[in-house]
């Protein structure tokens, strides 16, 4: 009966937990996760705020409004805390394969080789090919 209630209680806990698609839609998370995520959405227009592994988003971004907010920062190794190439190598890859211009522009400028954010709108964006949305 214990097992049973504790279950019942963790199966609720977790269906009210965000979801990692709520993760990589926004506020980011794993980058392996997000960018199998992103690999598996259709074209859509990108509003509001980015942050993180959720700038993959860009990957299958048919547009992006002027106001959106695009936060990025060095991926990090989940057990040692240090920088890992490896994952922002799959960041840089997935942003790649829709916005060529702009993944120069991430590496040249550093980008994801710091921890702290380098913030950018969309419209910041909009010179290195990424469309905006406008509404009409």
């Amino acid at each position: 009966m214990r097992i049973s209630i504790i279950s019942a209680a963790l199966l609720v806990a977790l269906s009210a937990s965000p979801t990692f698609a709520d993760d990589c839609a926004h506020t980011g998370g794993t980058v392996t996760v997000c960018a199998d995520y992103w690999r598996a959405q259709d074209l859509q227009e990108l509003h509001g705020v980015f942050y993180s592994a959720a700038t993959m988003s860009l990957s299958k971004a048919s547009c992006v409004a002027p106001g959106a907010v695009f936060q990025f920062h060095a991926a990090r190794n989940i057990i040692t805390d240090e920088i890992s190439q490896r994952h922002n190598d799959i960041m840089i890859t997935r942003i790649w394969t829709r916005f060529p211009l702009l993944a120069k522009e991430i590496v040249r400028g550093g980008w994801l080789n710091k921890l702290d954010y380098t913030v950018k709108t969309g419209r910041d964006l909009e010179v290195f090919g990424v469309p905006m949305c406008y509404d009409t």
